[in-house]
């Protein structure tokens, strides 16, 4: 009698809510993130990137597998920015190779396949140099290499706070100009494909960061 009474008497137990699972330096789905900005901020007008607000929220998060055991996760916030880590190996502090903050300064949607072909062509997203902004960058990716290059493809894995789950296909490429001995500006240029063919050409300016300049406050 104890047995069904055990089995059957207690009130079921509420589970408790499902915490976010934190990534590197902390950083999770839905949290906050307190950014240091006075050393970019001093610089004025000579970084052309707008910077955000020093607290930004995480409202996606996405993961790409770079291919020899390299990764890279994007933690999407608010303000139209997003932290980008990359590291290789395992997911652990001591292999990540660099931290980026990247802040879209404009993008516009592609509505056909022709204008798709050209934007992901190595003579658009690709070139030894592009302009921007009044200011001349310099290509990152394949920088030995005199002539255009095919832009990067890579899959992203995103999920959103919705619980949303999607993968974006992005066509990218990556340049540089020197501000000072410290800082350089980063000019990445993306053309995205998800969903029923939707299609995206964005440009984001970014800066390296350093583990001093953001955490976690929530």
């Amino acid at each position: 009698m104890n047995f069904f009474k055990d089995l059957f008497g207690k009130k079921k137990q509420e589970e408790a809510p499902k915490q976010p699972e934190k990534g590197l330096f902390g950083l999770h789905l839905g949290c906050a993130v307190e950014l240091s900005s006075l050393d970019f901020r001093v610089l004025g007008d000579e970084l052309k990137m707008e910077f955000p607000g020093d607290t930004q929220l995480i409202e996606a998060i996405s993961r790409t597998s770079l291919g020899a055991g390299s990764y890279m996760l994007r933690y999407y916030t608010s303000d139209d920015a997003f932290i980008q880590i990359n590291y290789s190996g395992d997911e652990t502090e001591h292999n990540v190779e660099d931290v980026l903050l990247f802040v879209y300064d404009k993008s516009n949607a592609i509505a056909t396949k022709a204008e798709w072909e050209k934007v992901i062509a190595a003579d658009f997203i690709g070139t030894p140099t592009f302009q921007h902004s009044d200011r001349e960058f310099q290509r990152v990716f394949f920088g030995d290499n005199d002539g255009n290059v095919p832009p990067v493809a890579m899959t992203e894995k995103v999920e959103n706070k919705a619980g949303e789950r999607y993968s974006v296909d992005n066509f990218c490429m990556l340049y540089e100009r020197g501000i000072n001995d410290d800082i350089n500006e980063l000019l990445l240029i993306n053309a995205e494909e998800s969903g029923d063919n939707e299609r995206m050409l964005s440009y984001a300016l970014g800066v390296n960061l350093s583990p001093s300049q953001f955490r976690v406050i929530s």
